[in-house]
């Protein structure tokens, strides 16, 4: 038992200090970049609300080695805040801790192994006073979050920190605001469809049927259209499955943004990102990231994507696509 906990048990250096922190400790937060670009984005949200919400710490972020980037990926996207305590510079910063997951999550895979941060330094969470996420911290991936009242509040409480740190950099807002100017002339419906090894039961080992996946898919769009008048209602796509918006857009008026994709529907972003300039796939999730939330509603399986979508607009009305009802998303 010994051997176990020296091997796969870790305090940060944090421990000793608890909730004694000296003034303007700064957290490293490094994401895991072998992870989708929204799990990290807001992951590292809900970090930005801890800081924005204790005066004794700041943040570093460096994200680097995305999307084949060794620079840090975080600038190339968003423009820097004026805020003293936030930070990409990674020299002479006073850090006690380094954060790959998110806050209610603390082990995390360090030099090949799991390992653990004691946290009792953090004095709130961005899920406190949300029912059960106020104990389980974590909101993302279970279909049933985006039908709770909790979800509303999280949002609200979240548009703050979207607004004020992720900003995307000119050559990123330039393109949304010609891509807003679509979206505006009429009623648009948002959707986003993952890749089909993105779902999952609760079990964890049960995937969406991949037979059914497209027909299933159909049926859905089908069924949320029928409650809007066709002629003067279009859909924002957000996918990288060729065969997705070919079946959608040959039904339905469709705004997709120019991005590689792929034919295979159980392939995943990093296939994508072999064959084209990475960069580019990058400002490409976040202009569709942002595109979905201009949308009237949106329509969607459960995601970190989603989510951040969801929060940038708090007003806009969020569903789950009833052919992912009760599935899970990774």
């Amino acid at each position: 038992y010994l051997l176990i906990c020296f091997f796969c048990y870790e305090l940060s250096s944090s421990d000793s200090k608890q909730t004694k922190l000296p003034k303007n400790s700064y957290i490293f937060f490094e994401g895991q970049n072998h992870a989708g670009l929204y799990s990290n984005i807001m992951c590292l949200a809900e970090w930005l609300w801890i800081v924005e919400n204790d005066p004794r710490l700041g943040i570093s972020i460096q994200m680097k080695d995305y999307f084949q980037q060794k620079d840090n990926i975080y600038p190339l996207l968003f423009k820097q805040a004026q805020e003293p305590r936030v930070t990409t510079q990674e020299k002479g910063v006073p850090a006690f801790t380094k954060v790959k997951m998110y806050p209610g999550s603390p082990w995390h895979i360090r030099d090949g192994r799991w390992v653990r941060e004691r946290r009792g330094w953090i004095r709130k969470y961005p899920t406190d006073g949300l029912g059960p996420y106020d104990e389980k911290k974590v909101m993302y991936g279970d279909s049933k979050t985006y039908k709770s009242p909790e979800f509303q509040i999280f949002r609200k409480r979240m548009l703050p920190i979207l607004q004020k740190y992720f900003q995307p950099q000119d050559v990123i807002a330039n393109k949304l605001h010609e891509i807003k100017k679509l979206i505006s002339r009429k009623k648009t419906i948002g959707i986003h469809i993952r890749y089909v090894d993105h779902l999952y039961q609760n079990d964890g080992k049960t995937y969406y049927p991949v037979e059914d996946y497209l027909s299933n898919i159909m049926s859905s769009v089908d069924s949320v259209m029928m409650n809007y008048d066709v002629n003067n209602t279009q859909i924002y796509l957000a996918s990288l499955i060729q065969p997705v918006i070919d079946m959608i857009s040959s039904k339905y008026p469709t705004i997709t943004i120019n991005t590689p994709r792929t034919n295979d529907i159980n392939d995943d972003w990093d296939v994508v990102l072999k064959n084209s300039e990475p960069l580019e796939n990058a400002h490409n999730a976040v202009i569709d990231a942002f595109c979905l939330s201009f949308c009237d509603e949106f329509y969607c399986s459960a995601s970190n994507m989603a989510f951040f979508s969801s929060c940038l607009n708090p007003q806009m009305p969020v569903h789950i696509l009833p052919c992912f009802n009760d599935w899970y998303g990774r």
